[in-house]
């Protein structure tokens, strides 16, 4: 992946039509931090990037999807680390779903899959929290579907969250279903 210079993104800016104050009201970035990102002034990290490229590739193509924000799912159900197997598994059955995010007091500490439950199902009164993976994928919600693609051929889900707070999760239905629109 090439890393855009600031030049470049000042000139699709423009070619877009688009003001720095209008880019900061769609990427939640500052005009200032534009500014300073387009005369090259600064050296932005990673993050910052993604969230200026993915508004201006938004405004170049508003109907279709660019980020794992668009596709992931977010209405998901989660259990808590103390709670049981036997309450993972009615859970999963109840609502269709494979993947079952694990909190703490509200925090990701892990998540709960089909093969994790079915290794263990004959231990229904164990906690969640003994069999559950710890550390968790975790990404950013301005993730590209094409690098979420690539994170999914290893992981079976991608929990999304941001500032600790889970938004939602992406697997690999999720990408597939959107290479048939």
């Amino acid at each position: 992946m090439e890393v855009p210079t600031g030049v470049s993104l000042k000139r699709k800016r423009k070619k877009l039509g688009l003001t720095q104050k209008q880019l900061s009201e769609i990427s939640g970035l500052t005009q200032s931090v534009i500014a300073k990102i387009e005369t090259e002034s600064v050296d932005p990290r990673a993050s910052t990037l993604a969230k200026l490229v993915e508004a201006l590739n938004r405004a170049e193509h508003p109907n279709i999807p660019h980020s794992v924000a668009d596709l992931m799912v977010r209405n998901i159900s989660t259990i808590d680390v103390s709670e049981s197997i036997r309450n993972a598994i009615t859970i999963m059955v109840e609502t269709g779903i494979s993947q079952l995010p694990v909190l703490s007091s509200g925090k990701i500490v892990g998540i709960v899959s089909e093969s994790n439950l079915l290794k263990r199902a004959n231990d229904a009164k164990v906690s969640v929290g003994k069999i559950m993976k710890s550390n968790p994928v975790i990404i950013s919600k301005y993730l590209s579907i094409g690098e979420a693609k690539k994170r999914l051929e290893d992981e079976d889900c991608l929990l999304i969250a941001e500032d600790g707070n889970l938004l939602g999760l992406i697997t690999r239905i999720d990408i597939l279903r959107n290479m048939t629109k």
